[in-house]
C-alpha cells in the first residue's frame, strides 16, 4: 500500500487543522496585498488568489466525476464561492489603501509634523508639550 507524502494529523485535531487551509491562504492573499498596495502587484494578487480558488474548484469538479461520475455536493462550492468573494472584497480594499501616512498638524500650534521631533507627547508637537 502506498503512503501519501503529506500526512494530516490524526483524530479530531486533523478535521480543525484543514479548515485552518482557506483563512491562511487568504490571510497570505491579503499580506501580498498589503505589501504592494496601490500598484499592480496588489491587484494581482487578488486576481491569482480567486484563480486559485477556482482551481481548486474545477479540481474538484473533476475528480467526483472522474471517481464517482457525478456533480459534486453543493456545499464545498458554496464554501468556495464565499472563499473567493471574501478574498475579492478585502484584497480589493487593502490593494487600493494608500501607500503614504497622513500627516496632521498639531492641534493646538498647527506645526507640521516634519517640524516635529521623533518623540511624539500625545497628539501635540513638541513645542507645545514643553508648555
Amino acid at each position: 500500500m502506498l503512503r501519501p507524502f503529506i500526512q494530516w494529523p490524526r483524530g479530531p485535531a486533523g478535521r480543525e487543522f484543514r479548515v485552518i487551509i482557506f483563512p491562511l491562504f487568504a490571510g497570505l492573499v491579503w499580506y501580498a496585498c498589503y505589501r504592494w498596495r496601490r500598484r499592480w502587484g496588489g491587484f494581482a494578487a487578488v486576481v491569482l488568489g480567486v484563480l486559485g480558488v477556482s482551481v481548486l474548484w474545477s479540481f474538484d469538479v473533476l475528480l467526483t466525476r472522474l471517481l464517482h461520475s457525478d456533480f459534486p455536493p453543493v456545499l464545498f462550492q458554496l464554501l468556495l464561492c464565499s472563499e473567493a468573494g471574501l478574498i475579492v472584497l478585502v484584497g480589493v480594499f487593502v490593494a487600493s489603501l494608500p501607500r503614504e501616512r497622513a500627516e496632521l498638524p498639531c492641534r493646538a500650534c498647527r506645526l507640521s509634523w516634519r517640524v516635529w521631533s521623533r518623540r511624539i507627547h500625545g497628539a501635540r508637537s513638541a513645542a507645545c508639550a514643553r508648555r
